[in-house]
């Protein structure tokens, strides 16, 4: 998990164009829906590898170094609602 997140934080460094250029390579397409009836937006990302619920499985997972395979996942993820702010100030909570 380091290893990701290092990975993840040497691209907030990236220029505008070397973003495109790495997301480019990763999606390949991005769908909003809207929904009037209850002035909602979904959300459809495909990607071009199956890397949505992939997951890591170990030959032997009491000895690691065995080795380790991936079970693809899907290309696909859709986000229902996405959650809209209407700016402001957030509320302050109230003391228990």
């Amino acid at each position: 998990m380091d290893r990701f997140e290092s990975d993840i934080d040497s691209k907030e460094e990236y220029s505008e164009e070397e973003r495109k250029e790495y997301l480019s390579g990763i999606l390949r397409k991005i769908v909003v829906h809207y929904n009037e009836e209850s002035n909602d937006h979904s959300l459809e990302i495909e990607f071009e590898v199956p890397i949505v619920d992939d997951r890591l499985i170990y030959n032997n997972p009491e000895r690691r170094k065995e080795g380790w395979f991936v079970d693809s996942g899907e290309t696909r993820f859709v986000l229902d609602s996405l959650p809209i702010s209407k700016g402001g100030r957030p509320r302050k909570s109230k003391p228990a």
